[in-house]
């Protein structure tokens, strides 16, 4: 439908806008959280949870997962 080619158009309008304001505060930097490989530093389980527990109902436990 019209209304998915729409819409679409304006997420990547606002996603260029976006990156547009992120590059004039923090010039050359597409991500501010990269390692020396380029990659977004991993987060473990216990570390996802509590950025997102807000976000659910039930309390998620992750005691029980594996470490290594």
């Amino acid at each position: 439908p019209s209304f998915v080619i729409a819409t679409s158009k304006m997420a990547s309008v606002e996603a260029r806008h976006c990156s547009l304001i992120h590059d004039l505060l923090t010039f050359n930097n597409f991500s501010e959280g990269t390692d020396a490989n380029g990659t977004d530093p991993n987060k473990g389980p216990a570390e996802v949870v509590a950025a997102t527990s807000m976000y659910f109902k039930t309390k998620i436990s992750v005691n029980n997962l594996p470490t290594t």
